[in-house]
């Protein structure tokens, strides 16, 4: 999966180049566009980490089957100015664990939700591209559901309910409203990448 997404990033890399290197007859992006967006990123790294300590030495003999989801997502924009965007962002992660050896069938989830208000800034556009900086802030918490009756959920695991972001990105439009995206940043998924819808 994840060798796919970077060749699809790669892909939208030479897309843009070609784009960029013809006759410009006017910006993608616009004052007033307004932009929805559908995201797959990962890693989530709890995700991640629990998947790579059930597969680690320390792991063997045990009887888990685990899911990580990584981060489903979704965002808008609306452009204000030129160069300047502004927007909310989603972002749901989970990792689920089901205890196999268990006669009860425990299972454990750890779920990441995450709310952000975002400004862009847009650094460079063409006919049918574009690449933007972006930083946001907002709201982060994580949720943790299992039917075990013994399990003891520590007191500090929201002690930073703080969500940001800080990276960059890059759209590429194939037909005037139909585009697709994509972003590496830190906070939240590393790389996340979609479908974008230009209104």
């Amino acid at each position: 999966m994840k060798n796919k997404i970077c060749v699809y990033i790669f892909g939208l890399i030479i897309g843009f180049s070609k784009v960029s290197g013809q006759t410009v007859t006017a910006n993608c992006i616009k004052t007033g566009d307004f932009i929805i967006e559908a995201n797959y990123g990962f890693p989530y790294f709890i995700g991640t980490l629990v998947t790579a300590l059930n597969n680690s030495s320390s792991g063997q003999g045990l009887n888990l089957t685990i899911h990580n989801s990584n981060h489903l997502g979704g965002r808008f924009e609306y452009v204000v100015s030129k160069n300047i965007g502004v927007g909310l962002e989603y972002t749901y992660a989970a990792v689920s664990i089901r205890d196999n050896s268990s006669t009860s069938g425990l299972q454990y989830s750890i779920i990441k939700q995450r709310a952000l208000m975002r400004l862009m800034i847009h650094l460079l556009e063409s006919e049918r591209g574009d690449i933007y900086g972006v930083f946001g802030a907002g709201y982060r918490v994580f949720t943790v559901k299992t039917n075990d009756p013994a399990f003891i959920l520590p007191s500090i695991y929201n002690i930073v309910p703080v969500a940001s972001r800080l990276g960059f990105g890059f759209r590429v439009f194939i037909t005037p409203v139909i585009g697709l995206h994509a972003e590496i940043g830190i906070g939240g998924p590393l790389v996340q990448g979609g479908v974008s819808i230009k209104f």
